[in-house]
């Protein structure tokens, strides 16, 4: 065992060029693994301070509360508006002094919540073009929170605090606040301290100045329909005085704002729970209902929001550390493998003399395992040195992401990468130890001695790993499966992945034997190399050209995948042009029927090709729904509601100007000829996407239950709004199935979801049917076409169009006086508002937020290829020292220095060629597999995806891919070239 151990020890150090590499490449891995689980845990340690961060300086709020033994509204008593919060509750002065009269209680400070529409002041049109901005509809604005207290009770992140007593309307906002404000914001950038914030309150705009802010990423205020106000946080804090000046008084009212909660800080050392039962029983003898909100309340609740998924991301990132930990391993593996399939070659002739002088084969494959294991414990302690360092580095950068500056540095990180480190050194060793038992004491001696695999086997490899390859796709597109989602999903995961990765790996020995056939001619034409020298140098260095391949395929197959499946599925998102090229939008209330033509014949408006729409966000019947859901739809696609588009069949279908229709879809089921005989004849037919069709169970014939919206519009949440009449379900029968490209997005941006909630379909009308049915007295959307110019690009811009249809609006639409006003209650922007939403501008918005989304996705892929190219330089090196004498036999014969040199970069070109083959094609296959999977399970299911190959970064991919290589096989090459003849003719 001693003499093993220094032959272990001895062997590593002589060789420690070669075993430098496999150290950094397995220390890259156990960083990476302790940087992930580190950050994770820290973030978790992060959210586990959410709770007192909730609160600030204060112990705990008491929020009154409505009585629950409260009769329900009569037969004969009308019930609140849909959607509206019902009127807060305020809190009895004597609970305000009994508090302060507390010898425990320390501080008390009332507040109090008023909704808006805010936006970052940039000019008086701030709000305004902040809800154009967005998705089109009122979006959801911080609160405003009315707050007695002088002093911060939150620890301010920059700036300082309002000043109680000034005149100036002054407030302090939350980051997260700040941060959803900017993003709607032309600058795109969020509010900071010093800017100004503008508000909007029934028919009044204020201007708030900003003076700091507070580190606050939560969501809070007023609760949904029934729930009543919970203590807000992500909001503006201003003064009490603020507070009154914003609020609308409609009798002029002079008293004092009343506070809807109570902030209590108590005194150092009292028990919140004993004060929190005392002070409950003081209450319930008052006949006072309030409730009591702890930091520790408030954490369990976000424990159990984050048990359910709803962490921002942070349980799907954590999820995703299993797929990091494996891909990372698997690149360490093959690096390792290949270091020691390196060593075999090199050393045949020493383990030949080992096997002369008594030494059994199970004494060389310990020797094998013995060098796996310093490569083990040297990259294990030089990856948890190098992750700490990254995650100090983190923390310091971004030190309000994980709650602090300071590191304690997670065990369960150090163990994992250890773990992972070792299993991984001892696989990656069994095929090497295997190779140098088997070497024999005479065959060993031979100088041309090596593992020679003859040609057959690559054939029959490609064969089986070609039936493997084909088993994915069958499970994926075989129709026989169309009903079985989740077994599809199944079969998928556990059984088509892994047999798609193992027919790559299968494959790979085969694309070898290719690019050496078909790319050595070509890299030996281009770097001035003889064909002849390049013929058989992949081939016949099999298992560590086979190592090195697979691992640069790793980090570049992911990277394929990610690109053209991430690019593939926004097909179906992006705005087709076979739809009309802008749809504009009048809200709250649209212009009166005939100013119709006015916006016809507006400058820049194809007078030609232009609809007005009847629309409408109805939502399915109960029973439907149901069914739908029965089908396999989720529960939030059958209960959202859906966009019926109401349009003169005829204009859109039959008139072609420009030799195309003015709405132009593809049918999918039915005919254009069948359907436009049903709609013609002005009854209640309709045509549906074929997402929606496939998702509900569909078909022509089938029938569609509408429920129209009651007075006022819908609410938002998982609950559905009672329609207009109990029993007055409108039916709509289907005359055709069409593919709409876009509808999804569209719908999203361009201001047609009326209420604010998702939308499950687009269905298509006849245009007085959709006008009668559900009531609508009013023009408020309209489709049609630009007048271009000769460059092709419209005539008037969308910013220009926008703001004359706007002027028309303001002219036209009067301040709406049909819902009730109360600054404290109902966010209501009187002013009308125009949605422009063309054809560039969606697809922009889709492409923008795709490429941010796919190219962060596609960074780690990129880490995994860098840490490839390490491996590259070992086998380059490695392919240098075993073909010294070669080497010098070439530079005898006159090759030059610079000669040498391209020799071995066209070595290099060949493996990256290689790895490019292998990826590309794990890459397209996996893609399209995905995509026609995420046509059963995903949530926008029912997408037909078409395979689509993003040159530009795929291209990139492939030039990282390439240079990496050449940048690996640089050094050894120099260093080759630079060494005397005579020094690479000498024997080792």
């Amino acid at each position: 065992m001693k003499l093993l151990l220094k032959l272990i020890f001895r062997e590593a150090w002589y060789h420690r060029s070669r075993i430098s590499l496999a150290v950094i490449a397995a220390a890259a891995m156990s960083c990476m693994i302790v940087w992930l689980i580190g950050s994770i845990d820290l973030m978790m340690l992060r959210f586990d301070q959410d709770g007192e961060h909730y609160l600030g300086n204060f112990h705990a709020a008491m929020v009154p509360q409505r009585e629950r033994s409260a009769a329900p509204p009569s037969a004969g008593t009308a019930a609140p508006a849909l959607g509206t919060p019902p009127a807060p509750l305020f809190v009895e002065p004597k609970v305000i002094e009994a508090l302060k009269k507390n010898d425990l209680v320390m501080q008390v400070s009332g507040a109090v919540q008023i909704r808006n529409t805010m936006a970052k002041y940039t000019d008086e049109e701030s709000v305004l073009r902040r809800q154009r901005a967005g998705t089109g509809v009122p979006m959801g604005s911080p609160t405003i929170i009315g707050i007695d207290a002088a002093e911060p009770p939150f620890e301010l992140e920059d700036g300082k605090w309002f000043d109680a007593n000034a005149d100036e309307m002054q407030g302090v906002i939350g980051t997260g606040a700040a941060g959803s404000l900017g993003i709607w914001g032309e600058e795109q950038a969020p509010v900071k301290t010093g800017d100004s914030v503008a508000v909007r309150i029934d028919q009044k705009e204020f201007k708030i100045k900003i003076t700091g802010t507070v580190e606050q990423k939560l969501g809070g205020g007023f609760g949904m329909p029934g729930a009543g106000i919970t203590p807000a946080v992500g909001a503006v804090y201003v003064s009490m005085k603020t507070a009154e000046k914003l609020r609308v008084n409609t009798a002029d009212d002079k008293s004092p704002l009343p506070f809807q909660y109570l902030y209590v800080r108590l005194r150092d050392g009292v028990n919140v729970k004993q004060f929190k039962e005392t002070w409950e029983q003081y209450l319930a003898s008052e006949s006072i209902t309030m409730k009591f909100i702890a930091a520790d309340d408030i954490q369990e609740s976000l424990n159990n929001q984050r048990g359910r998924g709803n962490t921002g991301g942070l349980v799907s990132g954590a999820a995703s550390l299993n797929s990091v930990i494996l891909f990372t391993s698997l690149v360490s593996i093959l690096i390792v493998f290949t270091a020691l399939s390196m060593g075999i070659s090199e050393r045949t002739r020493v383990f030949a003399m080992l096997r002369t002088v008594g030494m059994s084969r199970r004494q060389i494959a310990a020797l094998v395992f013995g060098e796996s294991i310093i490569l083990c414990l040297l990259g294990w302690g030089c990856g948890i040195a190098a992750g700490w360092f990254m995650l100090q580095l983190s923390v310091w950068l971004q030190p309000g992401a994980f709650g602090g500056t300071s590191v304690n540095f997670p065990m369960t990180a150090i163990i994992t990468a250890g773990t992972a480190a070792l299993i991984g050194s001892l696989l990656a060793a069994v095929i090497p130890a295997l190779r140098g038992a088997s070497i024999q004491p005479l065959e060993g001696m031979n100088r041309s001695y090596g593992v020679s695999v003859r040609k057959i086997w690559f054939v029959l490899f490609a064969v089986i790993g070609t039936l493997l390859l084909t088993l994915n796709p069958v499970i994926v597109y075989y129709e026989a499966l169309a009903k079985g989602g989740e077994l599809r999903q199944f079969l998928y995961t556990y059984t088509g992945l892994p047999s798609q990765i193992a027919g790559c790996v299968l494959i790979a020995p085969a694309a070898v034997l290719l690019v050496e056939k078909l790319f050595a001619p070509l890299i030996a034409c281009l770097l001035c190399v003889r064909k002849e020298l390049l013929a058989n140098q992949l081939s016949s260095n099999l298992w560590r050209t086979l190592g090195t391949t697979i691992a640069l395929s790793i980090g570049l197959g992911v990277y394929s995948f990610l690109e053209i499946a991430g690019y593939s599925m926004l097909v179906p998102f992006t705005h087709s042009e076979k739809l009309p090229d802008t749809l504009a939008a009048f809200l709250p209330k649209g212009l009166p029927l005939e100013d119709i033509d006015t916006v016809r014949n507006l400058n820049g408006v194809d007078a030609k090709r232009f609809l007005p729409i009847a629309l409408e966000q109805p939502l399915f019947e109960q029973g439907q729904a149901q069914q739908f859901q029965t089908n396999g739809m989720s529960p939030m696609q059958a209960n959202a509601g859906i966009v019926i588009f109401g349009l003169d069949i005829a204009e859109a279908f039959d008139k072609r100007e420009n030799g195309r229709p003015f709405v132009d879809v593809r049918f999918t089921e039915g005919t254009l000829g069948e359907a436009l005989q049903k709609l013609k004849t002005g009854g209640r037919y309709c045509i549906v996407p074929d997402s929606f069709a496939f998702r509900a169970g569909l078909h022509i014939g089938d029938k569609v239950k509408l429920l129209p919206p009651g007075p006022g519009g819908m609410g938002r949440g998982n609950s559905r709004p009672s329609p207009l009449a109990s029993n007055s379900s409108i039916e709509y029968e289907i005359a055709g199935v069409v593919s709409i490209p876009g509808w999804l997005w569209m719908a999203k941006l361009s201001g047609i979801r009326k209420y604010g909630y998702r939308s499950g379909a687009m269905l298509l009308a006849p245009y007085e049917t959709v006008k009668n049915d559900f009531r609508l007295k009013d023009a408020a959307y309209f489709w049609f076409d630009r007048t271009l110019d000769a460059s092709g690009k419209p005539v008037v811009s969308d910013t220009d169009l926008e703001l004359a249809l706007q002027k028309l609006a303001d002219n036209r639409i009067g301040a709406r006086d049909d819902v009730p006003h109360s600054s404290l209650t109902t966010p209501l922007i009187s002013r009308p508002m125009v949605k422009v939403s063309s054809h560039d501008y969606l697809n922009d918005r889709v492409n923008s937020r795709a490429d941010q989304v796919i190219q962060a996705a596609a960074k780690m892929p990129l880490i995994l290829l860098a840490v490839s190219s390490i491996g590259m330089m070992g086998t380059i090196a490695a392919s240098v020292r075993t073909r010294r004498f070669e080497l010098g036999v070439l530079r005898s014969l006159g090759v030059t220095r610079f000669g040498l040199v391209r020799l071995i970069l066209a070595e290099a070109l060949l493996i990256s060629l290689t790895a490019i083959v292998v990826s590309l094609g794990f890459g397209i296959i996996g893609a399209w597999c995905f995509i026609g999977l995420m046509k059963y399970v995903s949530f926008f299911g029912g997408f037909v995806s078409p395979l689509t190959i993003p040159v530009y970064y795929l291209s990139a991919g492939l030039i990282v891919t390439i240079t990496m290589c050449l940048l690996a096989a640089m050094s050894p090459a120099i260093t080759a070239g630079r060494t005397e003849p005579a020094e690479l003719l000498r024997e080792h």
